[in-house]
């Protein structure tokens, strides 16, 4: 049995982010990304890579490389 939480992925990261703030018009007009992108991520279609790191550092989401540390 695997005891360890899976990680959430950069989508679920992104999707709570967006929807906590709640306001489309506020982050559009902060990054520049399109409110429709971002309904169209909401329903499930992909971003663009430089849309996502866009609001990835609007919201201030970091990736880490993780895995196995090395010995």
């Amino acid at each position: 049995m695997d005891t360890m939480k899976a990680r959430p992925t950069l989508r679920d990261l992104l999707e709570a982010a967006i929807r906590k703030t709640g306001n489309l018009r506020q982050i559009e007009r902060h990054t520049g990304v399109k409110r429709q992108s971002m309904m169209k991520f909401l329903r499930g279609r992909d971003l663009r890579l430089a849309t996502a790191q866009t609001l990835m550092d609007y919201f201030g989401i970091e990736v880490r490389r993780g895995g196995k540390p090395r010995a």
